[in-house]
């Protein structure tokens, strides 16, 4: 069975997928950007709420949504918010050009990526970094992941092609939590 992470991602991807097939029948470019607007604040938010949880031991649940600290919630309004400026740009680049339906939905696939960072993110806090971070040359489109071996953290590569930065930071394996 897919671990969390991959769940939230592929549930996204089809979402991401059900907008942009609706601009391409013909919607426009204002609600497919509030759509996928929404999209984002959603499936950030729920790879927030899965990866607290798994690091707590705790199920998933509004309980737990609404215990958000005051901490967990700017940072989860900031990812949003970057993710936002992102899509603003991506609209306009739609409404200025004359990308292809085929194109639109390769770029806008790219927004559930990001969502594995925020999950990273809040299961495994005070590590260096995190899978799809933006810190590496693949971006959104990393495949990585951590594997934690009671305490001690891998950077773990997975059946993919793995840019340099990947490579690097598996190289540097094992790592500790930093207070």
């Amino acid at each position: 069975m897919p671990d969390a992470v991959t769940r939230l991602h592929a549930l996204a991807l089809v979402a991401i997928e059900q907008a942009t097939q609706r601009l391409a029948n013909g919607g426009g470019v204002d609600a497919w950007e509030r759509e996928m607007a929404r999209i984002i604040a959603r499936e950030h938010t729920a790879a927030l709420i899965a990866g607290t949880a798994e690091r707590a031991g705790v199920p998933v649940s509004e309980k737990l949504f609404k215990g958000l600290s005051r901490v967990e919630r700017n940072d989860l309004n900031a990812t949003v918010k970057a993710q936002l400026g992102y899509l603003a740009r991506f609209a306009d680049d739609v409404r200025s050009s004359d990308m292809s339906p085929a194109q639109i939905a390769a770029r806008a696939d790219l927004y559930g990526g990001p969502l594995r960072a925020t999950y990273y993110r809040n299961r495994y806090i005070g590590l260096p970094y995190y899978p799809a971070d933006g810190g590496t040359p693949c971006l959104s489109n990393c495949k990585c992941s951590w594997r934690d071996e009671e305490g001690v953290y891998y950077w773990e590569l997975h059946a993919a092609e793995h840019c340099a930065g990947c490579l690097e930071r598996e190289a540097k394996n094992p790592y500790r939590v930093t207070a």
